[in-house]
């Protein structure tokens, strides 16, 4: 069984399944990423769903991984809302396309995108970082070695919760396609972040044995994927 492994407790309820509703396929702790610290997506098990709970308001949030791509095109997340109203953002996507990333926000008809970066590298270890400013209307996607950055001064926000954001594959279509590879250290973040400004502070997070450690930067919540 998989699950998501909360990180904070001001945001207790944000989250399913809980740590303690889970069983750990591995025994011992789940200590780093690279170890046993990463979740392997396979035809037996091609994604991951997690809820998120309608406890929240998020005008700006943002979201990171690692990944561990081994074929160039994929679907890394994808969130969708359980209902949105034509003001808020009812999901986003983030893909892999030859190599190229991309991050979709949509809003009633409109789809808002940061536009494609890349080159990625392949079988090997990618943190990406993308997320949403809504004060300034800006969405920010970022890797090392390469970033962009959208505005659109009319855009609506916030994102509509609750929902539920699925790992690995894209929801709601007869062609999933779905991301190969490995991921970990999943965060979902309740303000904007940029890998500028956050991503010194997410590897030595996600690179820390993760039992009680303090959440990195202005992660006001956050969870964990592990097999």
């Amino acid at each position: 069984m998989t699950c998501g492994l909360e990180v904070q407790t001001t945001k207790a309820d944000a989250i399913q399944p809980k740590k303690d509703e889970c069983s750990i396929s591995s025994p011992g702790m789940v200590t780093s990423l690279g170890s046993d610290g990463f979740v392997e997506f396979t035809p037996t098990q091609p994604n991951i769903d997690v809820t998120i709970k309608d406890c929240l308001l998020l005008p700006s949030f943002g979201f990171s991984i690692f990944i561990y791509p081994q074929v160039s095109t994929g679907t890394i997340a994808h969130y969708v809302a359980t209902s949105a109203s034509v003001s808020e953002f009812s999901d986003f996507l983030l893909t892999l396309t030859n190599g190229m990333l991309e991050v979709t926000l949509n809003i009633g008809s409109e789809v808002f995108s940061s536009g494609a970066i890349g080159v990625l590298n392949i079988n090997s270890w990618n943190l990406v970082v993308f997320g949403f400013d809504g004060a300034v209307k800006k969405l920010h996607l970022s890797k090392h070695g390469g970033s962009r950055n959208q505005m659109k001064n009319d855009l609506g926000g916030p994102l509509s919760v609750p929902g539920v954001l699925r790992i690995g594959s894209k929801q709601g279509t007869s062609a999933p396609e779905r991301f190969t590879g490995r991921v970990a250290c999943a965060m979902l973040f309740d303000e904007k972040i940029e890998y500028s400004q956050a991503n010194q502070a997410i590897i030595s997070f996600c690179n820390s044995p993760w039992e009680n450690v303090p959440s990195p930067g202005k992660v006001l919540l956050a969870f964990i994927i592990f097999t």
